[in-house]
């Protein structure tokens, strides 16, 4: 390319096209419409995509925008009815915004390569390269997804400022640290940058993924006790376990509740029903337990006689 262009401005909101992307764009300012028209008009079909500083603003201006874009050629088109234009873009290469030599309809811009970095790789680049790499494809898995596809994409990359950017975009950073990474002075930077977000991502999709396996644990915890519990009452409607021996075991537990026992020896005989009920359910008809509270002599109120009490359950 030439050292200085002549291009069409495109200002994009809340996003950032990397050189060596290929991104869907949707226009529908006036501003943008006109310098979409204006890139169709030339052979190459080229203008500079450049990120606003603020989304809300409807009508660009030089200091709405950034000075670091990227040279873009227009893939594929389709005007809609509304008036909107639907574009395929392809991101080319960094370019300087030197000044806007026009403002209406569109802004059109002065520009220059902004140059790839010389400094020579690192084993800490290739270190970054390969860390930035392994944690994408964890996030990646993390999400349920097969991580070969995006394997196969990052072996294809042999510069590590071109990966950066893939995974700048395919994770969607926010708009301010992907112009960040777009400006980047050095390979090392643009990694790092791009590291920090994707270490932050794994962990945050390692803490919902053991949120969920509890949330699913506890689930299965709940289901298999309604299934227990739903066994346990098509055995007692098989074996005929009625209403009258549920109030058998009513009054048992009132006979003991009456005989005015100590605390503790209470709690003891309490479990021993328990041990009678669940001992006698798969048995029925079978099987007698008596339970005793034999040689127990807790004083009675008034100096009465102390008392010994028979617990029993019969089993017909």
């Amino acid at each position: 390319m030439s050292d200085v262009l002549h291009l069409p401005v495109l200002p994009i909101r809340d996003s950032v096209l990397f050189p060596g992307i290929v991104q869907p764009v949707v226009v529908g300012r006036p501003q943008t419409v006109a310098a979409v028209e204006a890139a169709l008009g030339a052979e190459d079909k080229t203008l500079v995509v450049v990120a606003q500083r603020d989304g809300s603003v409807e009508q660009a201006t030089s200091e709405d925008l950034h000075r670091c874009g990227t040279r873009s050629v227009i893939r594929r088109m389709a005007r809609q009815p509304s008036g909107a234009v639907e574009m395929i873009l392809q991101g080319v290469e960094r370019v300087c915004i030197q000044s806007i030599e026009q403002s209406v309809p569109y802004l059109r811009a002065i520009c220059t390569e902004w140059p790839m970095p010389e400094e020579e790789a690192t084993a800490e680049v290739e270190a970054m390269t390969r860390q930035i790499s392994e944690l994408a494809l964890r996030a990646v898995a993390l999400t349920g997804h097969e991580p070969a596809p995006l394997q196969s994409i990052l072996e294809q990359i042999t510069e590590p400022l071109q990966l950066a950017w893939t995974l700048a975009h395919m994770f969607s950073l926010e708009s301010g640290e992907e112009q960040k990474v777009l400006e980047a002075s050095s390979r090392l930077d643009a990694l790092q940058m791009v590291n920090a977000h994707l270490a932050h991502e794994v962990q945050v999709l390692e803490l919902r993924a053991r949120i969920a396996e509890q949330a699913r644990t506890e689930m299965t915890k709940e289901q298999r006790e309604y299934l227990l519990r739903q066994q346990l009452r098509a055995i007692e409607q098989e074996l005929g376990e009625s209403d009258a021996d549920r109030a058998e075991t009513h009054a048992l537990r009132e006979r003991m509740d009456s005989a005015q026992l100590p605390p503790d020896v209470k709690k003891g005989e309490t479990v021993a029903i328990n041990v009678v009920i669940r001992a006698s359910e798969p048995t029925r008809g079978t099987l007698q337990i008596f339970q005793k509270a034999d040689n127990y002599r807790a004083p009675a109120p008034g100096n009465e006689k102390p008392q010994q009490v028979e617990l029993q359950r019969g089993i017909n």
